[in-house]
């Protein structure tokens, strides 16, 4: 089947600018890929800035893992992207002011701060004839518009446009999702939220995980109580939205055969309370605790 690309199916929204600056610039082969690939990341998801492996800009660009974190090390010495440690790889992002950019590593280093107004400040020369000199200036050019010169028109739609960049499947699975007795961050939530949605799993199955898992909750008497699962646990790279699944779905006497029920208990918090858990269910009946010596004597049976 040939392939026939969308923009409906995702796109990268970049100035003309930017991206011409890009284009001029001396990066060798690797390091114009790390970039793209970057970019891809961030302005293809609507975010300035991501935490990313090495792994999967490698599986974007088709390099070795070794070979895109010695490509992420020369970019951010030359001033191209900031890079931080994130917390499942670099926190990386575009520096959009090009003029900052040299092909030359930062004498003095590049600032790791994503918030820093410091950087490299060497001054740079143009490319030209298709040599570079020392330093290389990504000049800007008059054909593109900029922040300065955009139409008012432009610059309100603009405007308007990110004010309504919400994730509006999101904001149903976080309206959706079961009430709990502590924190529950919203915004970590989110970001776990972002990280499966880059896995490529849909808003639809997490939001109907959310629906299966709130019934759960319910059925449970837990809603409200510190028994429920944070939203970013929920939604993390251990799936526990699909994990709940089967819930729903069973005959009506095997959901209710959960394990403190087994154990003797109306409520999981009941089981909790009196010491119970999931993985020692087994050694309580009728809401008490097995004595040992009747396990022993049933285990020589």
């Amino acid at each position: 089947m040939a392939a026939s690309p969308q923009v409906e199916d995702g796109h990268i929204k970049l100035a003309n600018e930017l991206f011409d600056a890009i284009l001029r610039f001396p990066f060798t082969a690797r390091q114009l890929k790390v970039v793209l690939a970057i970019a891809r990341k961030t302005y293809g998801f609507n975010k300035k800035r991501d935490d990313v492996s090495a792994s999967q800009i490698g599986e974007i660009c088709g390099m070795a893992r070794t070979h895109v974190t010695s490509t992420l090390n020369e970019l951010a010495r030359k001033n191209v992207i900031s890079k931080v440690k994130g917390e499942y790889g670099s926190m990386v992002e575009i520096t959009k002011d090009y003029t900052r950019w040299t092909s030359t590593d930062s004498v003095r280093g590049v600032s790791n701060s994503l918030n820093s107004k410091e950087g490299c400040t060497d001054r740079v020369q143009g490319y030209q004839n298709g040599t570079s000199t020392e330093s290389v200036q990504v000049a800007s050019t008059k054909s593109v518009h900029t922040k300065d010169n955009l139409p008012k028109d432009i610059k309100h739609s603009r405007a308007k446009k990110s004010a309504e960049s919400v994730d509006e499947e999101f904001e149903e699975a976080w309206r959706l999702y079961p009430k709990r007795d502590g924190g529950n961050s919203k915004s970590a939530a989110r970001k776990a939220w972002d990280a499966r949605r880059r896995e490529g799993i849909s808003g639809a199955s997490m939001i109907a995980g959310v629906k299966r898992y709130a019934k759960q909750v319910a059925d449970a008497g837990n809603t409200g109580t510190r028994f429920v699962k944070m939203a970013s646990t929920f939604f993390g790279p251990d799936h526990h939205f699909e994990s709940e699944s089967d819930f729903g779905s069973q005959p009506a006497d095997a959901a209710i055969a959960s394990w403190w029920h087994r154990a003797g208990f109306d409520k999981e918090w009941q089981a909790t309370n009196e010491g119970c858990s999931e993985r020692y269910a087994h050694l309580w009946r009728d809401g008490k605790r097995v004595p040992n010596e009747v396990l022993a004597a049933e285990a020589q049976l």
